[in-house]
């Protein structure tokens, strides 16, 4: 088997690992949340909601950014560097995690000695689960770590397994101590730590086995130095993803921002699991700039977003033509309204992966300065044209808005990666959109269901005009998913 054989059948492999465990786990969540809605009242789910919200910021807060960039830093050091590297930075997650744990704990504590009952009864609720939070996201931080690790080992299957059987056990303790003995909120978290638990036991597993833990620190400084810039990006565009809502409910009301709060899950199973494919390229590029061999590095990232373009449109355009039916079945008649912003998402989801594509290249160049630059300029585009649009065109204003953000974010970091050395052919990152413009508008506006399937035809058709989809690719990768390249 070719070198190009062998590195496009790691990537295939790594990526179908990838996108099926995060795949499996979406459909936990669902099953989860399903099981959650039906035993708990609304005011113990929004409680529920609350805490998981309030987890997932201090695990953005206490997780250095470490998780976004171990992927790379595992896989381009050296098989000596690598022990070292690994044990420091656990070493240095567990300081962290300690301290944050202690201030959470004292908080709990106050909560507890009836010291914060000044607060308004919502953050007084969430004060006397100040222990979960601790617990959820203290146990988060190490799963996210671990995975990160394993990406950059090349362990794409023990990853996904470990992620299944995480779903497995959630979905069973949740079962068994909220759906079948009538466990309330406190059961439904612990159910969740058991699960985040079990995935890092089995992480752990792996990793530790490969790790120094007597290593120097100093690595880890390097490491969170490194990480820096992405960690301050990733604290902003949670708190952007989360305050949109808000900003909804004040510009047009609580109805809107309920439509606009359901109809984003759809757009988001999509970003997750192509995400989750897209899984191997950040070690897959880091190999490639570490020799350095950016010719190679630049053709990844150019057919890494025309597969994405295609693929992502494919699906998008498909979703469309069945859109107030899908919206019917998941959620209620009342969220059709929701059905041309649920359009405008599907179509922005595109460009936010091929800019995700971009960012991991940056990343792997060691730009990410540039990454906190292009994000910042992105999210005040999004809030400006959200808050000029949405009163006047409504809920196709915040989404017409949020496909111009993400477009701009594509644009700038494609200029940056280019402007930094890596070879991206333009027409890779732009040709998809080019193709798709005409038929997204005509299935977006399209009543009839023949206009809207055959507008997916007509995008397939215009893909290969434009050369986004190649018959060398999907040579390349029939070759190497044919069991018969291991004989060659």
């Amino acid at each position: 088997m070719t070198a190009d054989l062998a590195r496009t059948r790691q990537f295939l492999r790594g990526s179908l690992w990838s996108a099926a465990s995060v795949l499996w786990t979406t459909l936990a969540l669902l099953v989860v949340g399903k099981m959650a809605t039906n035993a708990l009242p609304s005011q113990a789910v929004g409680l529920f909601s609350l805490i998981l919200i309030c987890a997932d910021f201090l695990n953005m807060l206490f997780s250095g950014g470490l998780w976004i960039t171990m992927p790379k830093l595992a896989a381009a050091a050296s098989a000596g560097e690598r022990p070292a590297l690994i044990g420091s930075v656990l070493r240095w997650q567990f300081r962290v995690v300690a301290a944050g744990s202690a201030l959470g704990l004292g908080g709990w504590l106050l909560a507890r000695l009836g010291l914060l009952d000044g607060l308004p009864a919502t953050s007084q609720s969430v004060a006397q689960l100040l222990w979960a939070v601790v617990l959820l996201s203290g146990v988060g931080i190490f799963r996210d770590l671990l995975l990160a690790i394993l990406a950059g080992m090349d362990r794409y299957a023990s990853r996904a397994t470990a992620m299944a059987v995480a779903s497995l056990v959630q979905v069973a303790a949740v079962y068994l101590a909220v759906w079948s003995f009538g466990g309330g909120v406190p059961a439904m978290l612990l159910c969740l730590a058991l699960g985040y638990g079990a995935g890092v036991a089995l992480c752990a597993r792996i990793v530790l086995r490969g790790a120094n833990l007597k290593a120097d620190m100093g690595r880890a400084w390097e490491a969170v130095r490194f990480s820096s810039p992405l960690y301050l990006n990733s604290l902003l565009v949670f708190l952007y993803q989360r305050t949109d809502t808000l900003l909804i409910s004040g510009l047009i009301g609580l109805e809107a921002a309920a439509v606009l709060e359901m109809v984003k899950r759809l757009p988001m199973v999509l970003t997750r699991v192509m995400g989750a494919a897209l899984t191997p390229y950040l070690p897959s590029m880091s190999r490639c700039l570490a020799v350095p061999d950016l010719a190679t590095a630049g053709a990844l990232a150019g057919k890494a977003a025309r597969t994405v373009g295609f693929l992502g449109y494919c699906i998008a355009l498909s979703a469309m033509v069945v859109r107030e039916p899908l919206i019917r079945l998941l959620f209620a008649e009342s969220y059709v309204s929701g059905a041309t912003v649920l359009c405008l998402m599907l179509i922005t989801a595109v460009p936010a992966l091929q800019a995700g594509i971009m960012t991991q290249a940056l990343i792997a160049l060691g730009r990410n300065r540039m990454i906190l630059v292009v994000n910042i300029g992105v999210i005040a585009v999004t809030v400006l044209g959200t808050v000029i649009l949405a009163p006047r065109w409504g809920l196709a204003g915040t989404g017409a808005a949020a496909l111009t953000g993400n477009l701009c974010s594509l644009a700038a970091q494609t200029f940056w990666a280019r402007r930094c050395g890596l070879p991206v052919p333009r027409g890779s990152a732009f040709f998809p959109h080019l193709a798709a413009a005409p038929f997204a508008a005509l299935s977006c506006f399209g009543d009839g269901w023949e206009i809207r399937v055959l507008s997916v035809l007509l995008f397939v058709a215009g893909c290969a005009v434009l050369r986004v989809i190649r018959m060398d690719d999907l040579v390349t990768v029939w070759r190497a998913a044919s069991p018969e390249a291991d004989a060659r």
